[in-house]
């Protein structure tokens, strides 16, 4: 995955290779705590959108064809659509209820009766059509460039770092302080 660590990516083949994401998928254990799960949440919203912007620059059209997420705690699946509005991309709830998986035979028959299985089917209808319309796109491309031209002036989506990525304060030292001091007087002589 360079670089990145993530539970479930879905990639397409196109170009003679699989490397063309079209989502990313999180999951959690069903004993993680809520502020563990919104810090999932944002992450794959943060990534998704990234591969977003990915395939937005390829030429894929984003605005018919877009990713729905899937997020797991244990045996349930919350599934959000990622789209873009202007320049601002948006996550929101794709379903009212959540769905659970079962996990033996009295569940199982509860499963069957509810909506969960219609709609599992429906996101695995969505994410097929979402990744015949991204490897249709991207086979019409001959060849990406290997390295490409900045995207965007700006950044569309910002994100403060992680506290363990934030760089160290580093305390100035009198001897530092000396030196700066001692390089604006030869400015000045100048």
């Amino acid at each position: 995955m360079r670089g990145r660590k993530v539970d479930t990516g879905v990639h397409v083949f196109a170009n003679g290779t699989w490397d063309n994401e079209i989502c990313l998928f999180e999951f959690e254990t069903c004993t993680a705590s809520d502020s563990i799960c919104l810090m999932q949440h944002l992450k794959s919203v943060r990534v998704n959108s990234a591969v977003l912007h990915d395939l937005e620059y390829k030429g894929v059209d984003t605005c018919k064809y877009f990713p729905i997420i899937a997020e797991g705690r244990g045996f349930c699946l919350s599934f959000y659509t990622l789209k873009r509005s202007g320049s601002i991309i948006a996550a929101g709830k794709s379903t009212r209820s959540v769905v659970w998986i079962p996990s033996d035979m009295v569940q199982l028959k509860q499963f069957l009766k509810s909506d969960s299985i219609q709609i599992l089917l429906r996101f695995a209808d969505h994410i097929l059509r979402y990744a015949v319309h991204v490897q249709e796109t991207l086979s019409l491309i001959r060849r990406l460039p290997s390295t490409p031209p900045p995207r965007y002036n700006e950044p569309l989506a910002a994100f403060t770092p992680h506290k363990r990525n934030k760089p160290k304060y580093v305390e100035d030292t009198e001897d530092d302080l000396n030196v700066v001091e001692d390089h604006d007087e030869e400015e000045d002589s100048d």
